[in-house]
């Protein structure tokens, strides 16, 4: 088995947090099955101890499988979840992001839905329940199951909102630059009518956001709830529009 060790392997922590390990690059033509799994070993203990002397603890450790097995014990997969350090830092761009859109797409009339903080909560969604949070006093940490979302306060419109500027970015032939910060998707309008572009507030604010640095380590998306929805929501059919961050799994050398 033909074997191939980077000789460095940059880890982003977001923010310009950047941290690097540096390995002897060799090919080892045989290699035991036990020395792989040494290997397998070393890497995830290695980038572990990296990230928690650049202040990014883990929050989730998986060995084949199993929470409760030690690091030293692995034999096929080893799975290390950081990111609530840089938690505080991905709310904070959500909510500009967000205002932002809002601002680009549509047309304020009392300014609430626009005000993202005064009229948009954070919710920390665990297995036991949901808790108020804030970009100012994010939570201590997330494990996988963990979702951090966005959702409107005191604005039971803004799903109404979202669907009427959908389709915004070509509306009379007038393309809004930089809206979606340069998303374009395709899909056929409910009346089956015609074809073009769709794009609501929602989907215009995270767009830019998946390919920042900061969400390496987080999965964020737009979406609806009605397990969650805000009180006289308007959308019955929908529900409340929110916005999701979650931690996204960091997953070690596997030995098959």
């Amino acid at each position: 088995m033909a074997l191939v060790i980077p000789k460095t392997r940059t880890v982003d922590l977001g923010g310009g947090q950047v941290g690097t390990r540096v390995s002897l690059a060799r090919e080892i033509a045989l290699q035991s099955l036990e020395d792989v799994r040494t290997m397998l070993r070393t890497i995830t203990v290695n980038d572990t101890r990296q990230q928690i002397a650049l202040g990014n603890p883990p929050n989730l450790v998986e060995v084949d499988g199993q929470a409760t097995k030690p690091i030293t014990a692995a034999e096929k997969r080893t799975v290390v979840i950081f990111g609530a350090t840089l938690a505080a830092a991905a709310m904070r761009l959500v909510e500009s992001a967000l205002a932002n859109a809002i601002r680009k797409t549509t047309t304020s009339r009392s300014g609430a839905l626009g005000d993202v903080s005064a009229h948009w909560q954070w919710l920390l969604i665990t297995k036991t329940g949901a808790r108020r949070v804030s970009s100012a006093n994010p939570p201590a940490a997330l494990t996988v199951t963990d979702r951090l979302v966005l959702q409107p306060r005191d604005v039971p419109y803004a799903t109404n909102v979202n669907q009427s500027v959908d389709g915004v970015l070509q509306r009379g032939g007038k393309v809004l630059e930089n809206a979606a910060g340069g998303l374009k998707r395709r899909r056929r309008v409910k009346d089956g009518k015609a074809k073009g572009s769709a794009v609501g507030f929602l989907e215009a604010a995270v767009a830019p956001l998946k390919s920042r640095s900061d969400f390496k380590q987080f999965t964020i998306y737009a979406s609806f709830t009605q397990a969650h929805k805000v009180p006289g929501e308007r959308s019955k059919k929908q529900g409340s529009p929110i916005i999701v961050i979650r931690p996204r799994r960091q997953r070690g050398a596997r030995v098959r």
